[in-house]
């Protein structure tokens, strides 16, 4: 593979990491290439592939400091969350069906809706509350203490 391939295929990479979301790895890769051209000075617009190498570079760290400013957990309205549990609540007893619920908020980010969920079933005293704890063991740490 000659040089100018190689330079190619780095590209090509980077540019497919990139629109799979894996930021990381392309950034890798940009790096790589301008690694490369700075020992490989022997091409021409040495300076112009760089500059637009790092062009890309710097749109690569935006997109990965925007996913780090991310919120974690999505905020929903109170009307989403409910379409939420009716969406993946299949089965037909109210108990089970409830922690159908409880366990798609969880799934969807929304840990404390899901143990008030869970806490509401263990008062009633649900005939299936050995799940309902079950359930909590899949949440984070700070929500079930």
């Amino acid at each position: 593979m000659s040089q100018v391939e190689h330079i190619r295929s780095l590209v090509k990479q980077a540019a497919l990491y990139c629109a799979q979301g894996l930021l990381a790895e392309s950034k890798g890769k940009y790096e790589e290439i301008l690694s490369f051209l700075g020992s490989n000075q022997q091409f021409q617009n040495v300076e112009k592939l760089a500059k637009a190498v790092r062009g890309r570079l710097r749109d690569v760290d935006r997109d990965i400091a925007e996913v780090r400013s991310a919120p974690a957990t999505p905020d929903l309205s109170p009307q989403l969350q409910s379409l939420i549990k009716r969406l993946f609540t299949f089965a037909k007893t109210r108990e089970v069906a409830a922690m159908e619920g409880a366990t798609a908020l969880a799934k969807f980010g929304q840990y404390e809706e899901a143990v008030a969920e869970l806490q509401k079933l263990l008062k009633r005293r649900c005939p299936a509350h050995g799940g309902c704890k079950k359930h909590f063991a899949m949440l984070p740490h700070p929500f079930f203490t």
